[in-house]
């Protein structure tokens, strides 16, 4: 056991995020899993991100969810990682690409939304990166769905000013505009 979760055979620590760790698997290039860590909170958290793949099946700006099981939510692995790890990283992308990046952003938001999910936590480390260049979005371990309040905020300069818990959509429009700066510059807001 390491990283605070029982580290899966063959597997190798590939990022820690709030709520569990990612792995890869060096047989299965295509794939990651993400394991909760062992406190409770972390394991809701994981629970939500698993009722939200399961509701929100398949889009192409959406990372694919490959299976679910008891311990883990095994995921399509992003060639380029995150758009903010792709830019650190000395990643480059045209004016069009940006834009588009930008559109897709904005649409998959629609389409969460229009499933009853809202994400609470969109940044440039949540938004990765495919083989072929498209964005995909990722991290929903302690959305909102339904009535189920989020149990996540946004980073800073994502975050809206006022942190009204209660206005989720405000929050959402927000955090969109970042994103869409940080997609645009290269850089976080801030």
């Amino acid at each position: 056991m390491s990283y605070g979760v029982m580290t899966p055979d063959e597997a190798e620590l590939l990022a820690m995020g709030a709520s569990g760790a990612i792995f890869a698997y060096p047989s299965r290039p295509h794939e990651v899993s993400k394991l909760p860590y062992r406190a409770q909170s972390s394991i809701d958290n994981v629970e939500i991100e698993k009722r939200i793949y399961r509701r929100l099946e398949t889009h192409p700006n959406i990372i694919r969810c490959l299976r679910i099981d008891d311990d883990a939510i095994h995921l399509e692995r992003a060639k380029y990682g995150s758009i903010r790890q792709y830019y650190r990283k000395g990643g480059t992308a045209t004016l069009q690409e940006r834009i588009k990046w930008s559109r897709d952003l904005a649409n998959v938001l629609q389409y969460i939304y229009d499933k009853n999910v809202r994400h609470v936590d969109i940044c440039g480390k949540n938004i990765l990166l495919d083989e072929d260049r498209n964005i995909r979005l990722c991290d929903f371990a302690g959305s909102a769905i339904d009535d189920i309040r989020p149990t996540v905020i946004a980073q800073d300069g994502f975050r809206h000013p006022d942190d009204d818990a209660n206005n989720i959509i405000r929050a959402e429009i927000h955090a969109l505009g970042s994103s869409i700066f940080e997609l645009i510059t290269f850089t976080c807001p801030h």
